[in-house]
Parts: structure tokens; sequence; C-alpha cells
């Protein structure tokens, strides 16, 4: 079997950066992707006492995955979808004072990693969107 083969049958979720979506996702075969259990890092976030939090990570080194995932665990729903079951195979379910914050805030998402437009305009008109589509989440019509 070649590299390529084997990196193939690995399933990376390469340019996934959605929690659900990597974690829910089952290709025809049955197989979902290779997925690194980082989910007690929320343990992390949970426990630091700092007012602000800054990540600071290479490019393509797992910042919006893991911001998605906070958000799924925070979150006792996105987009009207519970979220609680994204984490009953994961560490952090194990930490039954951890676990019981699931769900108990509400949080707000915004990921600025598609916007890239040659002039400022086209981006002011995204993140316009981008807005839009967050307040449409919480303030229903």
């Amino acid at each position: 079997m070649s590299i390529s083969e084997q990196v193939i049958s690995l399933n990376l979720p390469v340019g996934i950066s959605n929690f659900r979506e990597v974690v829910e996702y089952k290709n025809p075969l049955g197989k979902g992707f290779l997925f690194v259990d980082k989910s007690l890092f929320i343990k992390e976030i949970i426990y630091d006492t700092s007012k602000t939090i800054v990540f600071t990570r290479p490019r393509l080194f797992g910042k919006t995955l893991n911001l998605s995932m906070l958000y799924n665990f925070f979150s006792g729903e996105v987009y009207g979808r519970p979220t609680k079951h994204l984490f009953k195979n994961l560490k952090i379910s194990q930490d039954a004072d951890c676990f019981s914050r699931q769900g108990q805030h509400p949080v707000i998402f915004i990921t600025l990693k598609d916007v890239r437009y040659a002039d400022m305009a086209s981006c002011v008109d995204k993140f316009k969107l981008i807005i839009s589509e967050v307040y449409k989440e919480f303030i229903p019509a």
C-alpha cells in the first residue's frame, strides 16, 4: 500500500472545521473521520481564570475546529439541533463537573476564516451576512 493510499484509508477531515461535521460524518462504508479527542481542552477553558484567552497556533492547526467544539459544548443547540450527543464518547463526558456545564450557556460563534476577498467592500458585505446569520440564530423571526 502506497503512502497516499494509507492517508486516504485514514479518512482525514482535511479542511473541515465544523466539529459536528467531523464527529457525525460516516462515509458509505460506515467509517467516520480520524479524530483526535481534544475535548479535555474544554476543561482547561472552564478552569482558566484569565479574563481573556488568546489562541495562537500556526495556520491549519485546528483553531477553528477547537472553537467549534467549544461552541457545540457550551450551547444546548446549534441551529436548532441538540449538541449533547456529540460528546457522549469523548473524554470530557467522563468529568462529571465539566460535563454538567454542557449546553448551559448561550454562545455567539463567528469565524472569519472564509472571508477572503480582494477588496474591502466585499469583505464588509460578507461580514454583514455573517452577523445577520448570527442574529437570526438568537432572535426568532
